[in-house]
């Protein structure tokens, strides 16, 4: 498991834990700790998220850099969707 780390990410402006494990699953909280997101991004990695609006829509996204370098962001703000959103960054 790599470290967790914090970032509004569910619209809430509140800080939610976040947590992905090498495998690339990751679990997204709330404050109450509930589950916000839960999925994986299909690849594997190394670091802990980070997080940035990487859509300009306002809400955070959890950002993550694979093994190959690739980054990926993934939008956890729609709970239905969980990592199904994840975005490919070049």
């Amino acid at each position: 498991m790599n470290a967790p780390s914090l970032g509004a990410v569910d619209g809430d402006d509140e800080a939610d834990p976040a947590a992905i494990n090498r495998e690339g699953e990751l679990l997204v909280l709330n404050r109450n700790g509930g589950v916000t997101a839960r999925g994986s991004v299909d690849a594997v990695v190394y670091a802990s998220p980070q997080f940035a609006d990487v859509t300009d829509d306002g809400t955070d996204e959890l950002v993550v850099v694979t093994e190959t370098g690739k980054a990926v962001a993934v939008d956890v703000s729609d709970r239905s969707a969980g990592a199904r959103n994840a975005l490919r960054l070049p």
